[in-house]
């Protein structure tokens, strides 16, 4: 029976050293298990970041592209711009009414002859814009009332002389002059 407490004691005391050891392996599972989870979380926060950066990414490269091509108009632009600046401004002048919508448009050129400081027909100093060819945008039946009309308001006598006539939108009708 000695024997068998003996053996009942050694029994005891592999089970207690078998549970010490045990703890801390099932402590390590336990914490195992855990961090196993917590990788698993990271992992899906990880694939919806890469996944915002990826369209991110995309945007980014849109957004270049529109800024390359809103540089390409706009240097486009500034060429005009550019080439505009050495060019004298150039008026529209209007006989009619637009708006009533009474008869057809003609694109009329008109130069004066002179140069600045003469007169016009009102007895002012002529406006410098009249150093070049100016075009009147004239509302008429046809090209020669057209050219009746201007030749009207902007007179031979004063140093006028209508260079065109042509119909705005359609076949050129031009009169000679």
């Amino acid at each position: 029976m000695v024997a068998l407490g003996v053996l009942t004691l050694i029994a005891l005391a592999a089970v207690s050293a078998a549970y010490v050891m045990a703890v801390p392996f099932l402590e390590q599972r336990r914490n195992l298990k855990g961090l196993l989870a917590e990788l698993g979380d990271l992992q899906g926060t990880q694939r919806i970041t890469d996944s915002a950066y990826a369209q991110a990414l995309a945007l980014r490269r849109a957004a270049e592209e529109r800024r390359k091509a809103l540089d390409e108009i706009s240097n486009k632009l500034q060429k005009q711009f550019d080439s505009l600046a050495d060019r004298p401004p150039e008026l529209v002048h209007e006989i009619g009414d637009p708006l009533m919508r009474t008869g057809d448009v003609f694109a009329v050129t008109v130069a004066h002859r002179g140069s600045s400081g003469l007169v016009g027909i009102d007895g002012q100093p002529l406006n410098p814009i009249w150093n070049a060819a100016q075009l009147i945008e004239v509302w008429a039946s046809s090209a020669e009332r057209a050219k009746e009309v201007v030749e009207a308001k902007y007179p031979q006598n004063a140093g006028y002389r209508v260079l065109s006539v042509a119909f705005v939108g359609g076949p050129k009708a031009t009169v000679s002059t």
